[in-house]
């Protein structure tokens, strides 16, 4: 019988699935038989999902809760994928581009580990290898809307820590080139696993349509948005285009979090840049003060990983209006 002499950092690390031998299956036992592994009736044990079973029908609460955590910290993506989501009639796709070069072909040590913009969040990506190309085209299933003028801060992470270089394009004026004045929305050759910086869409770039952007990492401090030179023996790197939609208005958002402790008013705080409003599900995971006379509107807040709020006597929270 498998070790679990604490279910909440033994095995699979459920608490509420007992161990049982591989063996062990539902032609054999009734819920009532006793389980050799605990001394206690089986029950639906054999039932849930991570069970050795050929009858598995249902998951335990434990499990529901696993994957609910998962959805809301480890693939936020699969959330705010616009997969989930029905084409919008008439929509058409972003310009094409260039053409991807990798003459070092697809490398089993680079590729994006975690993206996040607005509401694009995306985690747990492949290497170029695993993804059996160095280009995605993604612009239909990863989207989000920038609004003029405003500054969006993002993260990027590579693959495995390795060390890479990274650049962002965004093709402004939809014509497929990313050569064009301010395209190049981020550049950092430092090297590194990690780049965090902000993008803002300059005022007067075309609104309501749907624009190309290209994030790409490469080993070779000579990258661009056509061309991964990388490095032999490890191969050349990966590049990944999303749909980025403009607007002039009120950009909106999927997922409102919290990133950091803070005031509640300083919109830096908030994961879509702006403060949140009566429309808003907020979901708070850090410190939060409302100062002073400040108003805090949400339509329902949702409190994870210890986050709370200290509100000052003259300060008002509404929730609901």
């Amino acid at each position: 019988c498998p070790v679990n002499t604490n279910p909440t950092t033994d095995g699979d690390r459920i608490g509420d699935t007992d161990p049982h031998k591989a063996s062990d299956g539902c032609s054999t036992y009734l819920p009532t038989s006793l389980n050799p592994c605990t001394g206690i009736a089986f029950g639906t044990l054999l039932q849930n999902m991570m069970s050795y079973s050929a009858c598995k029908t249902r998951f335990t609460l434990n499990q529901v809760e696993r994957m609910r955590y998962a959805l809301l910290f480890s693939r936020t993506g699969l959330i705010n994928s616009y997969g989930k989501i029905p084409p919008v009639a008439g929509e058409t796709s972003p310009t094409a581009a260039c053409v991807v070069s990798a003459p070092n072909g697809a490398s089993a040590y680079f590729g994006i580990n975690t993206f996040t913009l607005n509401t694009i969040a995306l985690a747990g990506g492949g290497s170029a290898a695993q993804n059996g190309s160095n280009y995605s085209d993604k612009t239909c299933l990863v989207q989000t809307t920038l609004q003029t003028g405003t500054p969006y801060s993002f993260s990027l992470s590579s693959l495995y820590g390795n060390s890479v270089n990274a650049k962002i394009y965004i093709d402004y004026t939809n014509n497929g080139s990313f050569l064009d004045a301010n395209e190049q929305v981020f550049s950092s050759l430092s090297f590194s696993n990690a780049f965090t910086g902000t993008i803002t869409v300059p005022n007067g770039t075309p609104t309501n349509i749907k624009l190309r952007m290209r994030v790409v990492l490469d080993i070779s401090s000579l990258l661009t948005a056509c061309l991964l030179p990388g490095l032999s023996p490890y191969g050349s790197g990966i590049a990944e285009d999303y749909g980025i939609t403009i607007t002039s208005g009120v950009a909106p958002c999927i997922a409102m979090t919290t990133l950091r402790n803070g005031n509640w008013d300083d919109p830096t705080v908030w994961s879509c840049n702006r403060v949140p409003t009566s429309s808003d599900i907020v979901e708070i995971g850090h410190l939060l003060v409302v100062p002073g006379n400040a108003v805090a509107s949400a339509k329902q807040i949702r409190y994870t990983n210890g986050g709370r709020i200290s509100q000052s006597l003259t300060a008002k929270l509404r929730l609901g209006f």
